[in-house]
């Protein structure tokens, strides 16, 4: 987080993938605060009236997950609650005591855990707290991302109210994936005390993360979206692919200045391509018999 937020001393490769999921997650904000600010349930125009804005090469893959999203239930926005939060930042300490959800709590350096939701409120008419997260189809949901928003979650709405009065009329909680790429939806509900276990999971965590001295973390070295500088994992897989019998070259190119290093580039993608299509057909086969 300090490294891509605060230092920003580095920047994430934007695939297509994330600047679709970017810019779907855009749109839902911008719908969202507009139907609330307005007042208004749903505003199936605002899209219309939007379309034109979405980037050239990402429209059509956008505009699909959108025309999902268009009809399911989760384009109608609760009007009343006093309660809500769109692309909502809850920042909590060591402790996970909530610290906020202002710029100042969420840049603080007592911040441990951090949490965004696309969107969450609290009804007061059904005493239900409910907790939505938009997916866009890249990367697979997991029950556990549920769970630690039912409870951190819980403990910023329990803030907020600062009563046991009050914090007697939550009567349960709600987490739904809403899956625009399968136009589907993974729904979860817990009893308020249902979720007090994750605390245990949620610290035994931070206190791994701290506890670590190499660079990249163990942690972060093993995700198959590993982006981190220097990461073992990736730079093992660059060095089996420049080192494999007849490889053109000795180092990945970087740069390409001369036309030498564009026949060197040229070569190499083409020896790249060749070996990673033969672990597909690998991988195609290990998954037709397994």
């Amino acid at each position: 987080f300090r490294v891509l937020r605060i230092d920003r001393s580095y920047k994430e490769p934007e695939t297509e993938a994330l600047q679709v999921g970017s810019e779907v997650a855009r749109l839902l904000q911008d719908y969202r605060n507009t139907c609330i600010r307005r007042g208004l349930r749903n505003d199936a125009s605002f899209f219309d009236s939007n379309k034109e804005l979405i980037p050239e090469p990402l429209r059509e893959r956008v505009w699909k997950l959108l025309k999902a999203f268009i009809a399911s239930e989760f384009m109608n926005v609760p009007i009343g609650p006093k309660w809500m939060y769109v692309e909502g930042k809850f920042a909590f300490d060591s402790d996970l005591k909530f610290l906020g959800t202002t710029k100042d709590a969420w840049l603080s350096p007592r911040v441990a855990f951090r949490s965004v939701t696309d969107f969450c409120y609290y009804d007061p008419a059904t005493g239900e707290l409910v907790i939505i997260d938009d997916k866009t189809g890249f990367g697979e949901p997991d029950d556990l991302q549920l769970r630690l928003y039912a409870h951190l979650i819980q403990i910023a709405w329990m803030h907020y109210h600062n009563s046991i009065s009050q914090g007697m009329q939550l009567q349960k909680i709600r987490c739904v994936f809403n899956n625009l790429a399968t136009q589907s939806k993974q729904e979860l509900e817990f009893e308020p005390g249902e979720t007090n276990g994750m605390r245990e999971t949620i610290l035994e965590r931070i206190r791994e993360v701290n506890a670590m001295t190499e660079w990249p973390a163990r942690v972060c070295s093993m995700c198959k979206w590993c982006s981190v500088p220097g990461c073992e994992i990736r730079q093992a897989a660059q060095q089996a692919l420049v080192t494999a019998e007849a490889s053109p070259v000795i180092s990945i190119p970087d740069k390409i200045e001369l036309p030498v290093d564009a026949e060197k580039a040229l070569l190499f993608v083409s020896f790249a391509e060749d070996v990673v299509a033969r672990v597909k057909d690998l991988l195609k086969v290990w998954v037709e018999e397994h």
